[in-house]
């Protein structure tokens, strides 16, 4: 065997030990590989999402913002313009936490 022939091999020997190292750590650690991960990029890029909030993509662009309803229906319906002004008061943390499961006012 040659002497490129047996460092190759060599090589190949490490990086299989290195990835049994790394799954025997994963293992150890919960890993779970379909856990979502915050995109590169991002301020928590690399980190595990704690599925807690939403994961958007660094490529994906939100759609602009639109009323439901149009103008009109503010004007006519009390209820509806009531709704829409308690909701303007809020902070957007409060309407982002107001959409998640089990909220008391969603």
């Amino acid at each position: 065997m040659s002497e490129f022939a047996t460092l190759r091999a060599r090589l190949d020997g490490a990086r299989l030990l290195t990835a049994v190292v790394r799954l025997q750590l994963a293992i150890k650690a919960n890993f779970n590989p379909n856990q979502l991960r915050v995109p590169a990029g991002q301020t928590d890029g690399g980190q595990w999402a704690n599925g807690d909030g939403l994961l958007q993509l660094i490529a994906d662009k939100p759609p602009p913002l639109r009323r439901l309803h149009p103008d009109t229906t503010y004007d006519s319906d009390q209820i509806a313009k009531g709704s829409l002004d308690y909701w303007r008061r809020k902070s957007t943390d409060e309407i982002v936490d107001s959409l998640k499961p089990g909220a008391r006012r969603p």
